[in-house]
């Protein structure tokens, strides 16, 4: 977390729903926009919530608050609270108005205790129909006197939900007092349409331009090779009508032990120059082996999953793919895309890709379906017990396309979205047990990595999909797979 930065508490909430519907006291400083490549309009609305719409929680115990909207600039403050065990204080106006199915809020702010060694959280809370359905927190353990940055988020799962954010600190001392900025709430809608173009007889006719040439990337994705990058030896655009089995194995009629999903070849299709890997749920559920590691033996999904296992492996290079994830879309708990390679005779795994959709952890500190994740396990049969790295990358469209690599080169990892890196990690770099990562040169890595695209439904980590929760049905889109031969 950094310290004093400038801004304060905002609330972003991003809606599919036409701001004609927002009340008057909501329109303050509206835009429109229009994207002549999805004929989208935007519309945005953002509003101040006033210094007085914040109030103290009903079970603090809160002897003084203080209202202030003066001062200085960077102390400028709207309410501090003083009490004892839990001081907490919420902006009833965040949830003024009722929000669509898969609407996006987004909190950020500042918070400062007067007391070391207490937790300091910043909280939203979504309610539908009376009840509480999901709480998302960022929280830390704070120094006296020193303002923290605070972010959390979710997206409401029910249509008609509202949303409520609450500053707090835990454990408060009898003249503990906790500090927050001022709270904006910043509503975004989007409408795409499709308009009848009038013509005009006046015009004249216009002229064809020349197509732009394309970059490494072409399709649905725009990316360009980095440097050190040789020829291809790996490219697939799907261009028929079904995979090509002297490349692709497709598995059938068989499982994996830890998430909740029949794999069949069914879910795996081939049509208008794509692949799609599909997850959906089944009429009737399939039940499993009582395997000592099947932590579900009754599955509810069915999805699909795809390798190059004893077709094509490569030791080093650059691969990538290009992707759309269905975590980006609303009610995808449980949905879990990946691209990623595996050693044929090792143990080593790079994930390229991973998105995760409606994480059911209440104390997660970001939104996993507006990132993507990437990966590098040490061992996969040993999972966390050994070595690993990994990080994630914001993505401005997580619901569009996008090309995701790595480049490997003995003893290091790069990772790339859409041709820009986004991490590196070698074996002088140190994992998440303080550890340096010489693994990445040693024997877990020594052998060949084949391709696999998969689509898992549900882990124990992120949560399990329900009918409540996750859509009937997920698509993982696939444009291209292309590898690359390192430059000697």
């Amino acid at each position: 977390m950094a310290a004093r930065a400038r801004s304060g508490v905002v609330v972003t909430v991003l809606t599919a729903a036409l701001l004609s519907a927002v009340p008057t006291a909501w329109s303050a400083g509206t835009g429109a926009a229009a994207s002549a490549d999805d004929r989208t309009v935007t519309r945005t609305t953002t509003v101040k919530v006033r210094s007085t719409d914040w109030r103290p929680g009903a079970r603090s115990t809160v002897r003084r608050i203080h209202v202030s909207s003066g001062g200085r600039a960077a102390r400028s403050v709207p309410f501090s609270a003083r009490g004892r065990k839990t001081v907490a204080m919420y902006a009833d106006s965040v949830a003024r108005r009722s929000l669509p199915m898969g609407s996006d809020v987004v909190a950020t702010g500042r918070v400062r205790g007067t007391e070391s060694g207490r937790v300091v959280g910043l909280r939203l809370t979504e309610h539908h129909a009376g009840r509480i359905v999901q709480r998302r927190y960022d929280r830390l353990r704070i120094r006296r006197g020193t303002w923290y940055d605070v972010r959390t988020s979710l997206r409401t799962r029910y249509t008609g939900s509202r949303v409520k954010a609450k500053v707090y600190i835990q454990a408060a001392g009898r003249r503990h007092s906790v500090v927050g900025f001022s709270v904006r709430v910043r509503s975004v809608s989007r409408e795409t349409t499709t308009p009848t173009p009038t013509p005009d007889p006046t015009s004249p006719t216009p002229t064809p331009t020349s197509p732009t040439p394309p970059v490494a990337g072409d399709g649905r994705c725009t990316t360009t090779l980095p440097a050190g990058v040789g020829r291809r030896t790996f490219s697939e655009d799907f261009d028929g009508s079904s995979l090509d089995p002297s490349r692709w194995r497709v598995r059938d009629n068989t499982y994996l032990n830890h998430d909740a999903a029949w794999l069949t070849k069914d879910n795996v299709t081939v049509a208008d120059g794509r692949l799609t890997i599909t997850g959906r749920r089944m009429a009737a559920p399939v039940s499993t082996p009582n395997g000592s590691h099947d932590v579900n033996k009754t599955r509810q999904y069915s999805s699909g999953y795809v390798d190059t296992i004893g077709k094509f492996s490569q030791r080093y290079g650059y691969f990538e793919a290009c992707l759309q994830s269905p975590t980006g879309l609303a009610r995808r708990q449980g949905v879990w895309p990946a691209f990623w390679l595996r050693g044929d005779n090792s143990a080593g795994e790079i994930d390229v890709f991973e998105g995760y959709g409606e994480t059911t952890l209440a104390t997660n500190r970001y939104d996993p379906r507006s990132h993507a994740e990437w990966t590098v396990w040490q061992s996969t049969s040993q999972g966390s017990r050994l070595g690993s790295f990994h990080g994630r990358v914001k993505l401005d469209d997580p619901a569009g396309w996008h090309a995701y690599g790595v480049r490997w080169t003995p003893g290091a990892l790069e990772y790339y979205v859409d041709g820009r890196k986004v991490a590196s990690v070698s074996s002088t770099s140190t994992d998440r047990r303080g550890n340096p990562g010489s693994w990445l040169g040693g024997t877990e890595f020594s052998s060949p990595f084949h391709l696999r695209l998969n689509l898992q439904m549900g882990n124990s980590y992120w949560g399990w999909p329900g009918p409540d929760v996750t859509a009937d049905r997920s698509d993982l889109g696939v444009d291209w797979v292309r590898v690359y031969e390192p430059t000697t």
